[in-house]
Protein backbone atom coordinates (compact mmCIF):
# COMPACT_ATOMS: atom_id res chain seq x y z
CA UNK A 1 0.00 0.00 0.00
CA UNK A 2 1.16 3.79 -0.37
CA UNK A 3 0.04 7.13 -0.54
CA UNK A 4 1.50 9.56 -2.77
CA UNK A 5 0.59 13.48 -3.74
CA UNK A 6 -0.05 14.41 -7.20
CA UNK A 7 -0.60 17.76 -8.11
CA UNK A 8 1.69 19.68 -6.35
CA UNK A 9 -0.03 18.53 -3.19
CA UNK A 10 -3.57 19.23 -3.76
CA UNK A 11 -5.03 15.86 -3.75
CA UNK A 12 -3.31 12.45 -2.89
CA UNK A 13 -3.67 9.13 -4.15
CA UNK A 14 -4.09 5.91 -2.17
CA UNK A 15 -2.54 2.61 -4.36
CA UNK A 16 -2.91 -1.00 -3.24
CA UNK A 17 -2.09 -3.27 -5.82
CA UNK A 18 -4.38 -2.75 -9.01
CA UNK A 19 -6.92 -0.24 -6.93
CA UNK A 20 -6.51 3.24 -6.12
CA UNK A 21 -8.87 5.84 -4.45
CA UNK A 22 -8.51 9.68 -4.53
CA UNK A 23 -8.95 12.60 -2.39
CA UNK A 24 -8.58 16.21 -1.70
CA UNK A 25 -6.49 17.87 0.19
CA UNK A 26 -5.87 21.01 -1.71
CA UNK A 27 -7.48 22.81 1.50
CA UNK A 28 -5.32 21.18 3.88
CA UNK A 29 -2.17 21.92 1.51
CA UNK A 30 -3.02 25.93 0.01
CA UNK A 31 0.18 27.73 -0.01
CA UNK A 32 -1.70 29.95 3.42
CA UNK A 33 -1.83 26.70 5.12
CA UNK A 34 1.48 25.07 4.49
CA UNK A 35 4.45 27.43 5.38
CA UNK A 36 7.21 27.39 2.26
CA UNK A 37 5.38 24.19 0.65
CA UNK A 38 8.55 24.06 -1.50
CA UNK A 39 11.02 23.25 1.18
CA UNK A 40 9.06 19.88 2.70
CA UNK A 41 9.66 16.56 2.15
CA UNK A 42 7.10 14.03 1.10
CA UNK A 43 4.18 14.13 3.36
CA UNK A 44 3.23 10.44 3.30
CA UNK A 45 6.90 9.06 3.20
CA UNK A 46 7.18 7.69 7.17
CA UNK A 47 3.94 7.08 7.16
CA UNK A 48 4.22 5.08 4.00
CA UNK A 49 7.25 3.51 5.94
CA UNK A 50 4.92 2.67 8.77
CA UNK A 51 2.62 1.31 6.43
CA UNK A 52 4.51 -1.14 4.69
CA UNK A 53 6.30 -2.60 7.84
CA UNK A 54 2.71 -4.08 9.06
CA UNK A 55 1.39 -7.18 8.06
CA UNK A 56 -0.93 -7.37 4.87
CA UNK A 57 -3.71 -7.79 6.65
CA UNK A 58 -3.35 -4.95 8.88
CA UNK A 59 -2.67 -3.03 5.38
CA UNK A 60 -5.61 -4.57 3.65
CA UNK A 61 -7.60 -3.34 7.09
CA UNK A 62 -6.43 0.23 6.29
CA UNK A 63 -7.34 0.30 2.88
CA UNK A 64 -10.82 -0.97 3.40
CA UNK A 65 -11.45 1.77 6.01
CA UNK A 66 -10.06 4.51 3.31
CA UNK A 67 -12.55 3.39 0.64
CA UNK A 68 -15.28 3.30 3.03
CA UNK A 69 -14.51 6.96 3.78
CA UNK A 70 -14.24 7.58 0.24
CA UNK A 71 -17.75 6.10 -0.31
CA UNK A 72 -19.20 7.62 2.18
CA UNK A 73 -17.80 11.28 0.80
CA UNK A 74 -19.40 10.25 -2.23
CA UNK A 75 -22.57 8.97 -1.33
CA UNK A 76 -24.04 11.03 2.13
CA UNK A 77 -24.95 14.37 1.54
CA UNK A 78 -26.14 15.29 4.58
CA UNK A 79 -23.53 17.00 6.95
CA UNK A 80 -24.63 15.65 10.46
CA UNK A 81 -25.24 12.09 8.78
CA UNK A 82 -21.68 12.82 6.94
CA UNK A 83 -20.40 13.40 10.28
CA UNK A 84 -21.53 10.40 11.79
CA UNK A 85 -20.55 7.93 9.69
CA UNK A 86 -16.94 9.29 8.90
CA UNK A 87 -16.67 9.70 12.43
CA UNK A 88 -17.37 5.95 12.83
CA UNK A 89 -15.16 4.86 10.61
CA UNK A 90 -12.18 6.69 12.02
CA UNK A 91 -12.85 5.06 14.99
CA UNK A 92 -11.93 2.04 13.19
CA UNK A 93 -9.08 3.15 11.72
CA UNK A 94 -7.44 3.92 14.84
CA UNK A 95 -8.24 0.90 16.42
CA UNK A 96 -5.40 -0.04 14.06
CA UNK A 97 -2.46 2.23 15.73
CA UNK A 98 -0.61 2.16 19.11
CA UNK A 99 0.48 5.54 19.86
CA UNK A 100 3.63 4.01 22.16
CA UNK A 101 4.62 1.54 19.19
CA UNK A 102 4.83 4.37 16.69
CA UNK A 103 6.79 6.46 19.14
CA UNK A 104 9.23 3.63 19.03
CA UNK A 105 9.09 3.39 15.71
CA UNK A 106 9.85 7.10 14.69
CA UNK A 107 12.81 7.42 17.32
CA UNK A 108 14.60 3.93 16.51
CA UNK A 109 13.39 3.32 12.68
CA UNK A 110 12.00 6.34 10.84
CA UNK A 111 14.87 7.95 9.95
CA UNK A 112 12.84 11.28 11.26
CA UNK A 113 16.07 13.76 12.73
CA UNK A 114 14.98 14.79 16.05
CA UNK A 115 16.44 18.39 16.21
CA UNK A 116 20.00 18.07 18.92
CA UNK A 117 19.17 21.34 20.20
CA UNK A 118 16.08 20.13 22.24
CA UNK A 119 16.44 19.99 26.00
CA UNK A 120 14.98 17.27 28.36
CA UNK A 121 13.78 19.18 31.29
CA UNK A 122 14.16 22.65 32.63
CA UNK A 123 17.41 21.86 34.48
CA UNK A 124 18.81 21.69 30.82
CA UNK A 125 17.84 25.33 30.11
CA UNK A 126 21.00 27.76 30.47
CA UNK A 127 18.61 30.95 30.85
CA UNK A 128 15.54 30.11 32.55
CA UNK A 129 14.43 33.94 33.06
CA UNK A 130 12.70 34.29 30.13
CA UNK A 131 10.48 30.71 29.53
CA UNK A 132 8.23 28.64 31.38
CA UNK A 133 7.73 25.14 31.80
CA UNK A 134 4.36 25.25 30.16
CA UNK A 135 5.98 26.88 27.47
CA UNK A 136 8.84 24.99 26.68
CA UNK A 137 8.61 21.26 24.22
CA UNK A 138 11.63 18.91 25.92
CA UNK A 139 12.72 16.12 23.82
CA UNK A 140 9.97 13.59 24.30
CA UNK A 141 7.18 16.52 24.05
CA UNK A 142 8.51 17.29 20.06
CA UNK A 143 8.76 13.18 19.68
CA UNK A 144 4.91 12.77 21.12
CA UNK A 145 4.17 15.43 18.88
CA UNK A 146 5.68 14.58 15.45
CA UNK A 147 4.53 11.16 16.20
CA UNK A 148 0.86 12.41 16.52
CA UNK A 149 1.48 14.55 13.43
CA UNK A 150 2.21 10.97 11.30
CA UNK A 151 -1.15 9.40 13.55
CA UNK A 152 -3.09 11.58 11.69
CA UNK A 153 -2.06 11.41 8.02
CA UNK A 154 -4.84 9.08 7.41
CA UNK A 155 -7.70 11.55 8.85
CA UNK A 156 -5.93 14.40 6.71
CA UNK A 157 -7.66 13.33 3.75
CA UNK A 158 -10.99 13.36 5.69
CA UNK A 159 -10.84 16.66 7.41
CA UNK A 160 -9.51 18.28 4.69
CA UNK A 161 -12.61 17.63 2.29
CA UNK A 162 -14.98 17.86 5.27
CA UNK A 163 -14.30 21.47 5.56
CA UNK A 164 -14.81 21.68 1.60
CA UNK A 165 -17.80 20.19 1.90
CA UNK A 166 -19.54 21.77 5.37
CA UNK A 167 -17.92 25.10 4.94
CA UNK A 168 -21.54 26.81 3.45
CA UNK A 169 -23.70 24.89 6.45
CA UNK A 170 -20.62 25.16 9.66
CA UNK A 171 -19.35 28.66 8.02
CA UNK A 172 -15.90 29.76 7.72
CA UNK A 173 -14.73 29.98 11.82
CA UNK A 174 -15.82 26.84 12.59
CA UNK A 175 -14.62 24.71 9.91
CA UNK A 176 -11.74 23.45 10.58
CA UNK A 177 -12.42 22.90 14.22
CA UNK A 178 -15.50 20.85 13.17
CA UNK A 179 -13.13 18.90 11.11
CA UNK A 180 -11.22 17.77 14.19
CA UNK A 181 -13.68 16.75 16.37
CA UNK A 182 -14.24 13.74 13.29
CA UNK A 183 -11.35 12.90 15.93
CA UNK A 184 -13.93 12.29 18.80
CA UNK A 185 -14.28 9.00 20.30
CA UNK A 186 -10.68 8.02 18.49
CA UNK A 187 -7.62 6.34 20.23
CA UNK A 188 -5.42 9.76 19.14
CA UNK A 189 -8.29 11.94 20.32
CA UNK A 190 -7.21 12.31 23.88
CA UNK A 191 -3.03 11.07 24.49
CA UNK A 192 -0.38 12.29 25.62
CA UNK A 193 0.79 15.40 22.66
CA UNK A 194 -2.48 16.49 22.75
CA UNK A 195 -2.56 16.87 26.49
CA UNK A 196 0.44 18.93 25.80
CA UNK A 197 -0.17 20.79 23.12
CA UNK A 198 -3.58 21.61 24.63
CA UNK A 199 -1.07 22.93 28.09
CA UNK A 200 0.95 24.85 25.76
CA UNK A 201 -1.92 26.56 23.62
CA UNK A 202 -3.84 27.47 26.95
CA UNK A 203 -0.80 28.87 28.36
CA UNK A 204 -0.86 31.16 25.04
CA UNK A 205 -4.14 32.49 25.65
CA UNK A 206 -3.82 32.97 28.83
CA UNK A 207 -1.27 35.35 28.54
CA UNK A 208 -3.21 37.24 25.89
CA UNK A 209 -6.11 37.34 28.01
CA UNK A 210 -4.01 39.35 30.45
CA UNK A 211 -2.77 41.41 28.46
CA UNK A 212 -5.75 42.29 25.59
CA UNK A 213 -8.98 40.39 27.18
CA UNK A 214 -11.24 42.16 24.84
CA UNK A 215 -9.66 40.07 21.87
CA UNK A 216 -11.34 36.88 23.27
CA UNK A 217 -14.69 38.40 24.19
CA UNK A 218 -14.82 39.32 20.30
CA UNK A 219 -15.48 35.40 19.61
CA UNK A 220 -17.36 34.72 22.60
CA UNK A 221 -19.82 37.40 22.05
CA UNK A 222 -19.88 36.29 18.74
CA UNK A 223 -19.60 32.78 18.47
CA UNK A 224 -17.64 30.66 21.12
CA UNK A 225 -17.35 30.61 25.01
CA UNK A 226 -14.43 31.64 26.65
CA UNK A 227 -14.08 27.86 28.28
CA UNK A 228 -14.89 26.48 24.71
CA UNK A 229 -12.21 28.80 22.97
CA UNK A 230 -8.84 26.51 24.13
CA UNK A 231 -10.46 23.74 21.83
CA UNK A 232 -10.90 26.04 19.18
CA UNK A 233 -7.77 26.62 19.04
CA UNK A 234 -6.24 23.11 19.18
CA UNK A 235 -9.23 22.28 16.66
CA UNK A 236 -7.36 24.49 14.10
CA UNK A 237 -4.18 24.06 14.79
CA UNK A 238 -4.38 20.38 14.70
CA UNK A 239 -6.09 20.25 11.58
CA UNK A 240 -4.08 23.33 9.25
CA UNK A 241 -1.01 22.02 10.47
CA UNK A 242 -0.02 18.83 12.08
CA UNK A 243 -2.35 17.01 10.06
CA UNK A 244 0.54 17.18 7.29
CA UNK A 245 3.02 18.91 9.34
CA UNK A 246 6.70 18.54 8.22
CA UNK A 247 8.07 16.15 10.44
CA UNK A 248 11.42 15.23 8.80
CA UNK A 249 13.25 17.23 10.58
CA UNK A 250 15.72 18.02 7.41
CA UNK A 251 14.10 21.97 7.36
CA UNK A 252 14.55 23.94 10.45
CA UNK A 253 12.21 26.20 9.51
CA UNK A 254 9.64 23.58 9.57
CA UNK A 255 10.33 22.37 12.80
CA UNK A 256 6.94 21.41 13.69
CA UNK A 257 6.13 23.23 16.93
CA UNK A 258 7.94 26.50 15.70
CA UNK A 259 5.17 26.58 13.11
CA UNK A 260 2.47 25.86 15.84
CA UNK A 261 3.80 28.88 17.62
CA UNK A 262 3.70 30.93 14.59
CA UNK A 263 0.38 30.03 13.88
CA UNK A 264 -1.29 30.57 17.35
CA UNK A 265 -0.10 34.11 17.74
CA UNK A 266 -1.34 34.89 13.99
CA UNK A 267 -5.03 33.43 14.86
CA UNK A 268 -5.08 34.79 18.48
CA UNK A 269 -4.15 38.42 16.31
CA UNK A 270 -6.83 38.06 14.09
CA UNK A 271 -9.61 36.39 16.35
CA UNK A 272 -11.96 39.91 16.18
CA UNK A 273 -11.97 40.01 12.68
CA UNK A 274 -12.44 36.10 12.39
CA UNK A 275 -15.76 36.22 14.89
CA UNK A 276 -17.05 39.72 13.48
CA UNK A 277 -19.35 38.09 11.62
CA UNK A 278 -20.14 35.27 14.31
CA UNK A 279 -23.93 34.17 14.18
CA UNK A 280 -24.04 33.73 18.42
CA UNK A 281 -24.77 35.88 21.15
CA UNK A 282 -24.69 36.12 25.17
CA UNK A 283 -27.59 35.42 26.53
CA UNK A 284 -28.09 38.26 29.64
CA UNK A 285 -27.21 37.59 32.86
CA UNK A 286 -29.23 38.76 36.35
CA UNK A 287 -29.30 42.77 37.01
CA UNK A 288 -29.30 41.78 40.63
CA UNK A 289 -25.88 40.30 41.39
CA UNK A 290 -27.80 39.46 44.68
CA UNK A 291 -29.39 36.93 42.91
CA UNK A 292 -26.69 35.35 41.74
CA UNK A 293 -24.43 32.17 44.04
CA UNK A 294 -22.95 28.96 43.21
CA UNK A 295 -25.60 27.27 42.74
CA UNK A 296 -27.97 29.41 40.33
CA UNK A 297 -25.50 31.10 38.50
CA UNK A 298 -25.26 30.63 34.45
CA UNK A 299 -23.38 27.42 33.40
CA UNK A 300 -21.67 28.10 29.96
CA UNK A 301 -24.36 26.06 28.06
CA UNK A 302 -26.49 28.66 29.59
CA UNK A 303 -24.33 31.64 29.00
CA UNK A 304 -23.49 31.14 25.92
CA UNK A 305 -25.97 30.33 22.98
CA UNK A 306 -24.48 27.69 20.57
CA UNK A 307 -25.27 28.02 16.81
CA UNK A 308 -28.59 26.23 15.97
CA UNK A 309 -29.86 23.70 13.93
CA UNK A 310 -33.24 24.37 14.93
CA UNK A 311 -35.87 27.43 14.75
CA UNK A 312 -35.37 29.65 17.96
CA UNK A 313 -39.08 28.95 19.15
CA UNK A 314 -38.47 25.69 19.79
CA UNK A 315 -36.50 25.36 23.00
CA UNK A 316 -39.67 28.04 24.02
CA UNK A 317 -42.63 25.69 23.31
CA UNK A 318 -40.16 22.61 24.84
CA UNK A 319 -39.85 24.59 27.97
CA UNK A 320 -43.21 25.41 28.05
CA UNK A 321 -44.25 21.90 27.17
CA UNK A 322 -42.07 20.74 30.83
CA UNK A 323 -43.59 22.82 32.58
CA UNK A 324 -45.63 19.56 33.75
CA UNK A 325 -43.54 17.21 34.16
CA UNK A 326 -45.93 14.48 35.34
CA UNK A 327 -47.96 14.74 32.06
CA UNK A 328 -44.20 14.81 29.73
CA UNK A 329 -43.57 11.41 32.04
CA UNK A 330 -47.08 10.01 31.66
CA UNK A 331 -47.11 10.54 28.15
CA UNK A 332 -43.71 8.54 27.65
CA UNK A 333 -45.45 5.58 30.20
CA UNK A 334 -48.31 6.82 32.52
CA UNK A 335 -47.64 3.13 34.68
CA UNK A 336 -44.50 5.51 36.43
CA UNK A 337 -45.28 6.57 39.84
CA UNK A 338 -45.65 10.31 40.53
CA UNK A 339 -44.18 10.00 43.75
CA UNK A 340 -40.92 8.42 42.37
CA UNK A 341 -40.64 11.16 39.86
CA UNK A 342 -40.88 14.12 42.58
CA UNK A 343 -38.60 12.05 44.34
CA UNK A 344 -36.22 12.81 41.52
CA UNK A 345 -37.11 16.57 40.47
CA UNK A 346 -35.97 17.00 44.35
CA UNK A 347 -32.57 15.42 43.86
CA UNK A 348 -32.21 16.97 40.34
CA UNK A 349 -32.98 20.57 41.70
CA UNK A 350 -29.32 20.78 44.30
CA UNK A 351 -27.49 20.33 40.66
CA UNK A 352 -25.82 23.60 38.57
CA UNK A 353 -24.81 23.93 35.20
CA UNK A 354 -21.12 22.55 36.38
CA UNK A 355 -22.63 19.50 37.75
CA UNK A 356 -23.87 18.42 34.29
CA UNK A 357 -21.49 15.89 31.92
CA UNK A 358 -22.20 14.59 28.74
CA UNK A 359 -23.17 11.31 30.14
CA UNK A 360 -26.15 12.57 31.39
CA UNK A 361 -27.35 14.17 28.27
CA UNK A 362 -27.12 11.34 26.58
CA UNK A 363 -29.07 9.53 29.38
CA UNK A 364 -31.16 12.66 28.97
CA UNK A 365 -32.05 12.35 25.29
CA UNK A 366 -32.08 8.83 25.03
CA UNK A 367 -35.04 8.76 27.98
CA UNK A 368 -37.17 11.93 26.58
CA UNK A 369 -36.57 11.04 23.08
CA UNK A 370 -40.27 9.64 22.37
CA UNK A 371 -41.70 13.02 22.99
CA UNK A 372 -39.22 15.35 22.56
CA UNK A 373 -36.10 15.04 19.65
CA UNK A 374 -33.03 14.49 21.53
CA UNK A 375 -31.59 17.00 19.49
CA UNK A 376 -32.97 19.95 20.94
CA UNK A 377 -31.35 18.97 24.25
CA UNK A 378 -28.39 21.11 24.08
CA UNK A 379 -30.47 24.01 23.60
CA UNK A 380 -32.78 23.94 26.61
CA UNK A 381 -31.53 26.06 29.66
CA UNK A 382 -30.45 24.84 33.04
CA UNK A 383 -33.33 24.22 34.63
CA UNK A 384 -35.23 22.38 31.73
CA UNK A 385 -32.46 19.96 31.63
CA UNK A 386 -32.68 19.04 35.07
CA UNK A 387 -36.55 18.19 34.41
CA UNK A 388 -35.41 16.13 31.64
CA UNK A 389 -32.71 14.62 33.82
CA UNK A 390 -35.55 13.50 36.88
CA UNK A 391 -37.87 12.36 34.23
CA UNK A 392 -35.07 10.09 33.01
CA UNK A 393 -34.18 9.05 36.21
CA UNK A 394 -37.38 8.26 37.13
CA UNK A 395 -38.00 6.30 34.13
CA UNK A 396 -34.61 4.31 34.40
CA UNK A 397 -35.43 3.81 38.20
CA UNK A 398 -39.05 1.66 37.25
CA UNK A 399 -37.32 0.15 34.65
CA UNK A 400 -34.50 -1.45 36.80
CA UNK A 401 -31.68 0.52 35.54
CA UNK A 402 -31.21 2.38 39.44
CA UNK A 403 -27.37 2.87 39.05
CA UNK A 404 -28.26 5.14 35.27
CA UNK A 405 -30.96 6.63 37.12
CA UNK A 406 -28.37 7.70 39.92
CA UNK A 407 -25.95 8.71 37.69
CA UNK A 408 -28.43 10.94 35.49
CA UNK A 409 -29.71 12.88 38.85
CA UNK A 410 -26.29 12.93 40.75
CA UNK A 411 -22.65 15.06 40.76
CA UNK A 412 -19.47 13.83 39.32
CA UNK A 413 -16.92 13.47 42.12
CA UNK A 414 -14.49 16.33 42.36
CA UNK A 415 -11.52 13.93 42.28
CA UNK A 416 -8.89 14.72 44.63
CA UNK A 417 -5.42 13.03 45.78
CA UNK A 418 -7.53 11.51 48.34
CA UNK A 419 -9.91 9.75 46.41
CA UNK A 420 -10.24 6.20 46.01
CA UNK A 421 -11.09 5.39 42.06
CA UNK A 422 -14.44 3.65 42.77
CA UNK A 423 -14.78 1.85 39.33
CA UNK A 424 -10.98 1.01 37.76
CA UNK A 425 -12.67 -2.76 36.99
CA UNK A 426 -12.13 -3.73 33.35
CA UNK A 427 -15.30 -3.99 31.65
CA UNK A 428 -17.24 -7.07 30.76
CA UNK A 429 -17.95 -7.59 27.04
CA UNK A 430 -21.17 -8.05 25.35
CA UNK A 431 -21.90 -11.68 24.34
CA UNK A 432 -22.71 -13.02 20.82
CA UNK A 433 -26.16 -13.63 21.79
CA UNK A 434 -26.35 -10.05 22.86
CA UNK A 435 -24.85 -8.88 20.00
CA UNK A 436 -27.19 -10.78 17.91
CA UNK A 437 -30.04 -9.10 19.48
CA UNK A 438 -29.10 -5.86 19.14
CA UNK A 439 -28.83 -6.35 15.28
CA UNK A 440 -31.95 -7.72 15.05
CA UNK A 441 -33.98 -4.72 17.20
CA UNK A 442 -31.52 -1.99 15.31
CA UNK A 443 -31.71 -3.43 11.64
CA UNK A 444 -30.80 -0.19 11.05
CA UNK A 445 -27.16 0.06 11.71
CA UNK A 446 -24.79 0.72 9.56
CA UNK A 447 -22.82 -3.01 8.87
CA UNK A 448 -19.02 -1.96 7.56
CA UNK A 449 -17.85 -3.15 4.46
CA UNK A 450 -14.97 -4.50 6.03
CA UNK A 451 -14.13 -8.23 5.82
CA UNK A 452 -11.92 -8.12 8.33
CA UNK A 453 -14.09 -6.70 11.72
CA UNK A 454 -17.46 -8.50 11.98
CA UNK A 455 -19.07 -6.79 14.24
CA UNK A 456 -18.84 -3.10 13.50
CA UNK A 457 -21.96 -1.51 13.98
CA UNK A 458 -23.21 2.02 14.68
CA UNK A 459 -25.48 0.53 18.02
CA UNK A 460 -21.97 -1.46 19.15
CA UNK A 461 -20.32 1.92 18.52
CA UNK A 462 -23.24 3.55 20.88
CA UNK A 463 -22.96 1.76 23.82
CA UNK A 464 -19.10 2.06 23.52
CA UNK A 465 -19.35 5.56 23.86
CA UNK A 466 -21.87 5.73 26.70
CA UNK A 467 -19.61 3.31 28.84
CA UNK A 468 -17.06 5.59 28.04
CA UNK A 469 -18.21 8.82 29.27
CA UNK A 470 -20.15 7.13 32.40
CA UNK A 471 -16.94 5.41 33.44
CA UNK A 472 -15.12 8.90 32.90
CA UNK A 473 -16.42 9.69 36.55
CA UNK A 474 -17.44 8.64 40.18
CA UNK A 475 -21.01 9.87 40.94
CA UNK A 476 -22.30 11.26 44.01
CA UNK A 477 -25.97 10.39 44.77
CA UNK A 478 -28.60 13.34 45.03
CA UNK A 479 -31.04 10.66 45.84
CA UNK A 480 -33.08 10.07 49.06
CA UNK A 481 -31.44 7.71 51.32
CA UNK A 482 -34.27 6.00 52.12
CA UNK A 483 -34.64 5.19 48.03
CA UNK A 484 -31.24 3.96 47.55
CA UNK A 485 -31.08 1.69 50.58
CA UNK A 486 -34.69 -0.35 48.45
CA UNK A 487 -32.09 -0.95 45.76
CA UNK A 488 -29.20 -3.23 45.05
CA UNK A 489 -26.76 0.03 44.49
CA UNK A 490 -23.56 -0.64 46.45
CA UNK A 491 -22.27 3.26 47.48
CA UNK A 492 -19.05 4.55 49.12
CA UNK A 493 -19.21 7.36 51.37
CA UNK A 494 -22.57 8.54 49.33
CA UNK A 495 -20.87 7.43 45.88
CA UNK A 496 -21.27 5.35 42.91
CA UNK A 497 -18.53 3.85 40.75
CA UNK A 498 -19.24 2.57 37.69
CA UNK A 499 -19.47 -1.66 37.55
CA UNK A 500 -17.72 -3.90 35.17
CA UNK A 501 -21.10 -5.46 34.09
CA UNK A 502 -22.11 -1.88 32.43
CA UNK A 503 -21.99 -2.76 28.32
CA UNK A 504 -24.26 -5.19 29.60
CA UNK A 505 -26.88 -3.06 31.42
CA UNK A 506 -26.46 -0.16 28.61
CA UNK A 507 -27.28 -2.64 25.87
CA UNK A 508 -30.29 -4.22 27.83
CA UNK A 509 -31.38 -0.49 28.09
CA UNK A 510 -31.41 -0.19 24.28
CA UNK A 511 -33.56 -3.38 23.64
CA UNK A 512 -35.69 -2.22 26.54
CA UNK A 513 -36.19 1.23 24.47
CA UNK A 514 -37.02 -1.20 20.95
CA UNK A 515 -39.30 -2.91 23.40
CA UNK A 516 -41.18 0.05 23.96
CA UNK A 517 -40.85 1.88 20.70
CA UNK A 518 -41.96 -1.04 19.14
CA UNK A 519 -45.07 -1.52 21.48
CA UNK A 520 -46.00 2.01 21.03
CA UNK A 521 -46.42 1.85 16.96
CA UNK A 522 -48.24 -1.77 17.83
CA UNK A 523 -50.32 -0.09 20.60
CA UNK A 524 -51.12 2.66 17.54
Amino acid sequence: MEIYSVEGLSSVIVKKEDQQITFDVKYLTASKNLDNINGRTDPFLEFNQYVNSQPIIWQNCLFEYLIEMRQALDDIFEISHLFQELNRILINVYELFDFNVMVDWVVNKSGVVIPSDLKTNMDALEDKSKVTENRTYFRKDYIDLITYSLLLRPAAFILGEFIVRSDKEIGTAFKEYEAYRLLYRTRIFENPAVDRLRIYINETIDKEKQSKDRTLDAAVISSISKDDFPDFMMGSIITKKVSLGDISGRNPKLNLIKVIFKTENQKLSQIEKTFMAGKLYVKPTPKDKATVNENNSPSVLESYRARQSISDDVPVIISFYLENPRKVLHAIDPNVPVDLLNQMLIATSTLTGNDLKDAQYNLGRMMINKVISGQAVPYLNLNDIKIILAISGALLWWYGFQELALVATGKPLVETEETILISSEKRERLKAETIEELKRRYPYSSNSRNKYQVNNMSIISSIDALEEKLSMHNWVSTLPKALTDSSNIVLQQGCYGIQKNIRHRIAELFLLLAEVVSDSRTSN
